[in-house]
């Protein structure tokens, strides 16, 4: 097996305290040149984001051409200094609603790298807008905390070297059902800096990850509105991408066939599963397909 090209790690916690008693994992060992630390925030999901940089004094700039007129949903880029007061204000603001705000929104991504400002938004300026296969650009919001983590699983080792070439370690923080927060980190390794480095194409298995992702959180607002617990909303989530993979969106259906699903043997559930892949079958008609095959009720109006 070949050495691979990026360390990764997974590790969920509550969230840290803010006092910097814990600095979480946004810092590692130090770094000779020493590493500056940088976010990249979506300014669609804080308000006033724009008016907030500039009152501040982080170093900061928009990732887009036009930040007047695109400035409050576009990507921007802040280097987190120890003077300003954008970690103070955004990160660990003293009002606990708005107290972790970037994270709790999951509307930033944090790196570090010894790169100036004006070369990283060089860098990351190629990845706002990439073309698929045929050549048709596509906006990329890699920037998005869920999506990041999937979208450099999907890379090839050269696309990762290209994305991660001026990044010494980049951190992802999701949140789960039940309000812990995912931390996915990523190192590149000796082994990723001897690839050679090849442009990001958003291809047909990139494209997934988006949808997929998009299904996910759709699921998890459907489980929320059911009062599903965290095991069953996590067993929801799978079955949901599953099923809206094969064109199923109605919510209640949704929710009956997870019912359903959960009640048949094991051994019938790949069939399920394939049935529902092939298309022969509205939502209803395969839960009652199924039902009777199986001596079962459908489980009308079902929320578990």
């Amino acid at each position: 097996m070949s050495a691979p090209v990026i360390e990764y790690t997974r590790y969920q916690s509550r969230p840290f305290v803010a006092d910097g008693s814990d600095p979480g994992p946004l810092q590692g060992p130090e770094a000779t040149p020493p590493l500056k630390t940088y976010a990249v925030i979506d300014a669609s999901k804080v308000f006033a984001l724009p008016e907030k940089l500039t009152g501040g004094t982080d170093p900061h700039c928009c990732l887009y051409k036009d930040a007047a007129a695109l400035g409050e949903a576009a990507p921007w880029l802040v280097e987190l200094t120890l003077k300003g007061q954008l970690a103070a204000n955004l990160i660990t603001h003293s009002d606990p609603p708005m107290r972790w705000e970037l994270l709790q929104y999951e509307a930033a991504i944090f790196f570090q790298s010894a790169a100036d400002l004006a070369s990283l938004r060089a860098h990351l300026r190629r990845y706002t807008s990439v073309p698929d296969e045929g050549g048709a650009q596509f906006l990329l919001r890699f920037y998005d905390p869920v999506f990041l983590s999937a979208l450099i699983e999907a890379m090839t080792p050269e696309e990762k070297a290209g994305f991660l070439a001026p990044i010494a370690r980049l951190s992802a923080i999701v949140t789960t059902y039940d309000g812990a927060w995912i931390y996915h980190q990523f190192e590149p390794t000796e082994a990723l800096a001897e690839t050679a480095s090849a442009p990001l194409v958003f291809d047909r298995e990139k494209r997934h990850q988006l949808r997929n992702i998009g299904f996910r959180r759709r699921a998890w607002a459907i489980s929320k509105g059911a009062g599903h617990d965290a095991k069953t909303a996590r067993d929801f989530e799978r079955h949901c991408v599953r099923m809206m993979a094969c064109d199923y969106h109605d919510d209640t259906r949704l929710l009956e066939l997870f019912a359903l699903y959960r009640q048949l043997p094991g051994a019938a559930q790949p069939d399920f599963l394939k049935t529902a892949r092939s298309g022969a079958f509205s939502p209803r008609a395969l839960g009652l397909h199924f039902c009777k095959q199986h001596g079962l009720t459908y489980p009308e109006g079902a929320s578990q």
